[in-house]
């Protein structure tokens, strides 16, 4: 197995309040994510999984908690790359943004499963 110590996860903070620590309430939060506002949503997905990645939680509960969301940020993570995709480079501020929180959502669910592998050490 690699060595996780590889990886540098954020630090657990007791003040971190993430809007849900599992499975179900992730589901239950999602439903008041707007998916049809793609911005909306990454921005939201990527603020409460920054916070969910400080907090403590039991390997399998941020493990449902994670998949429980996969769909909806594949889904934003798919929509937002049109914005950025085939097309001419130096991007636009905006496409850059874009482009930018892009690649943070996707570092913020590598370190949420990481986050559950490190139990096993």
């Amino acid at each position: 197995m690699t060595d996780l110590s590889a990886f540098k996860l954020p630090e657990i903070d007791p003040a971190a309040t993430p809007e849900f620590s599992d499975g179900a309430s992730c589901k239950a939060w999602l439903e008041d994510v707007p998916l049809a506002n793609v911005s909306t949503a990454q921005h939201q997905l990527l603020m409460q999984f920054e916070e969910f990645n400080r907090t403590a939680a039991a390997p399998l509960d941020r493990f449902a908690a994670l998949e429980a969301a996969r769909e909806a940020v594949s889904f934003v993570q798919i929509e937002q790359a049109k914005r950025f995709t085939n097309r001419a480079l130096p991007m636009l501020a905006a496409e850059a943004a874009v482009f930018e929180d892009t690649i943070e959502l996707w570092e913020q669910m590598r370190l949420g499963y990481l986050r559950c592998l490190e139990a096993r050490r």
